[in-house]
């Protein structure tokens, strides 16, 4: 299946609670749909484990778990294999670059269940704290149009602990692709933005490559004790003094921060094309990437950069810091 690139509303958008959530699930009747990973990261399965906590006896629920069929025994794959399997969750396999299978294992199941649910409600609830970009990125296009207005769909997102990590090991650059938006032909004035997360090599290396005529760069604000813009200033002092304009965006606000950052695009429009480039933590790649689907106009585009893969790639086990972070709409 190849999913189209349209347009999305983004219905009711709100940021969510996970403890409220989870205050109120044991009483509810909603039909429920669980999508997950089982990668390498030990915060892989904190998510999950916070739900099998509350619900461990609830027959209704519906788990897709995708177990990436790469890096099959690095790291946490062991251990978060073994806990779905001690609980009884059968994962399906797909290589973490394949798009297309994914999505139609996610198409699969959640047409399914609404085909099946009569006057049920339905929750669709996707924890999207290991999954690559080319995933997560591409599901509110693909899940809006099939779950009805009553439905809803939650993205959560567990907060990593980088404490003890001074500088992430370099992804490097692979290649770059549209992933939603189109430039207008002719364009006079360019403006890039940038998101920064803790790979310093790789923003400059973008930096280079792009060679952005004005420069916008946004990064994660502090939460859960972690001063993010301390560390982005540190880490990336040189890029920094390069921007015409620099801001932080909350990470637990997720309606506010796209309210923001779509804010600073249609200004920043006025004088020419767009051209988002996310990196940092997954809810700021997130928005970046919702964004031009969103406002859809000509001349805003997001590109997504895909990592180097070769052996001699690092790759870092990330432990949950605590804090689950979400935001949802609805069909």
């Amino acid at each position: 299946m190849t999913s189209k690139t349209r347009s999305i509303s983004l219905r009711n958008l709100r940021s969510d609670s996970f403890k409220d959530w989870l205050t109120t699930c044991r009483s509810s009747s909603v039909q429920r749909i669980f999508i997950a990973t089982s990668g390498y990261e030990k915060r892989g399965r904190h998510w999950a484990s916070k739900v099998l906590d509350v619900l461990p006896g609830d027959s209704s629920a519906k788990w897709l778990v995708i177990a990436f069929t790469d890096c099959e025994t690095d790291l946490s794959r062991s251990a978060n294999n073994t806990f779905y399997r001690d609980h009884n969750i059968v994962t399906s396999s797909c290589y973490s670059r394949e798009k297309d299978i994914f999505l139609e294992l996610v198409r699969e199941t959640v047409l399914r269940n609404v085909e099946a649910a009569d006057n049920n409600l339905i929750e669709v609830h996707v924890d999207y704290s290991c999954m690559p970009r080319i995933w997560y990125c591409n599901l509110p296009k693909l899940l809006e149009p099939i779950l009805r207005t009553q439905d809803r769909v939650f993205f959560w997102y567990s907060i990593g602990d980088y404490s003890d990590i001074a500088e992430l090991p370099t992804a490097g650059i692979d290649d770059f692709s549209i992933f939603a938006g189109k430039a207008t032909l002719g364009a006079a004035f360019r403006t890039h933005l940038f998101g920064l997360g803790f790979d310093r090599i790789r923003s400059q290396s973008l930096l280079s490559v792009l060679d952005p005529q004005s420069l916008v760069c946004f990064y994660a604000g502090p939460y859960g004790g972690q001063d993010y813009h301390e560390r982005i200033e540190k880490i990336h002092s040189e890029l920094l003094s390069q921007t015409n304009y620099e801001c932080s965006l909350p990470l637990d606000d997720f309606h506010y921060s796209f309210s923001k950052l779509s804010a600073i695009v249609k200004e920043f429009h006025n004088y020419g094309d767009i051209i988002l480039v996310p990196d940092g933590p997954k809810p700021l790649i997130f928005i970046s990437s919702l964004i031009p689907l969103f406002l859809e106009e000509s001349g805003i585009l997001c590109f997504h950069v895909t990592r180097r893969m070769d052996s001699n790639l690092q790759i870092t086990d990330i432990p949950p810091a605590g804090p689950i972070l979400g935001f949802s709409f609805t069909g």
